[in-house]
């Protein structure tokens, strides 16, 4: 937040990280068919976001989290699957007041978070970051009075 009588100075650099993929130790993902979700981000891809091409980590977990989930409760709960990921597996929304099918997504939830390995997804080959850095000063400053 910029206080009355400073200067501000923020700078924001994009930083590229690029791995090699098989055979090297990485073990990294460039695209989605390359992961045992390809059948299902092709779909999101051709009905949801046709920028959806780009494999990310965090979304192969998300996605992994929900299909779990789905296999165990057979439905699925807006909090926990915000981007309707379940949709994509044909499951029903999770009745808001069923005390079985809450229970059921809270116990299989806390597994999933404790267990990341169940979902076995790799790193991504190229990953996107920025460098922030925010500076401020005085201002006017006295050496620009002298």
């Amino acid at each position: 937040v910029a206080q009355p009588g400073a200067s501000v100075s923020i700078g924001l650099q994009e930083v590229q990280h690029k791995k090699l993929p098989a055979p090297f130790e990485s073990s990294c993902i460039h695209y989605w068919n390359e992961t045992f979700f390809g059948e299902v981000t092709e779909t999101i891809r051709q009905k949801v976001n046709r920028n959806f091409i780009s494999y990310h980590q965090e979304s192969c977990h998300a996605i992994c989290r929900i299909r779990h989930l789905v296999g165990k409760c057979n439905c699925t709960w807006t909090k926990i699957d915000p981007k309707d990921f379940a949709n994509l597996f044909h499951a029903p929304k999770c009745e808001e007041y069923d005390s079985d099918q809450l229970s059921c997504l809270t116990k299989n939830d806390l597994a999933m978070k404790s267990s990341r390995e169940l979902c076995n997804c790799q790193e991504a080959c190229e990953m996107i970051s920025y460098d922030v850095t925010v500076s401020s000063s005085k201002w006017p400053s006295i050496e620009l009075w002298r």
